[in-house]
């Protein structure tokens, strides 16, 4: 059982902001209405959108600050990026921390902003099927609307989804998962 706690927060400097803008503008593959709503989403403005990409950065420059440390969850964030903005319509192939040293290792950050409720445990961790992939661990990570600020939640492993998908709400045809009975970011490490 998760506990809050646990949850490990990041507060961005304005130099990481900058980088996380600048990295949200270049991975950005702009879109129209159809677009956004094979996303999954409501919106129908494309700054949104965009703050929407900013919220997926902060929580990729989140983890890897998590796992690597300020300095070197920076530079390693910097590096996937550039590759990644490359080529964009490559895709992450379900892994959102660059860990070359384990190529093997995969860890897909689950990023939204929180929106009416600011209590993290009352969160669930989405994972819809185009996104589910063997031996990964998804890490639920929340910002605090559009504050430079990252909640990293909690994990759980492919195993520890649900065996079936939801069958209504806003959440259909994804597993599901609450925050409350994720594993703790320091059960990841240990």
């Amino acid at each position: 059982m998760l506990f809050s706690k646990d949850i490990v927060t990041f507060t961005f400097t304005s130099e990481e902001q900058k980088v996380v803008k600048h990295m949200a503008e270049q991975c950005w593959l702009g879109s129209d209405d159809a677009t956004i709503a094979t996303r999954g989403t409501k919106q129908h403005d494309s700054s949104q959108f965009l703050l929407d990409q900013e919220t997926g950065q902060y929580g990729e420059l989140a983890l890897h600050q998590f796992f690597f440390g300020k300095t070197e969850g920076m530079n390693r964030y910097i590096l996937q990026r550039e590759e990644r903005n490359s080529d964009k319509y490559k895709g992450d192939q379900g892994s959102d921390l660059w860990y070359p040293e384990a190529p093997d290792i995969r860890v897909d950050g689950k990023a939204s902003t929180m929106r009416k409720n600011q209590n993290p445990i009352s969160y669930n961790l989405i994972v819809r099927p185009r996104d589910w992939h063997e031996n990964t661990v998804y890490v639920l990570l929340l910002r605090p609307k559009t504050e430079p600020i990252m909640k990293v939640v909690g994990w759980a492993s492919t195993n520890e989804l649900p065996d079936t998908l939801k069958s209504s709400g806003i959440f259909e045809g994804a597993y599901v998962k609450r925050a409350g009975s994720l594993n703790a970011m320091c059960e990841f490490i240990t």
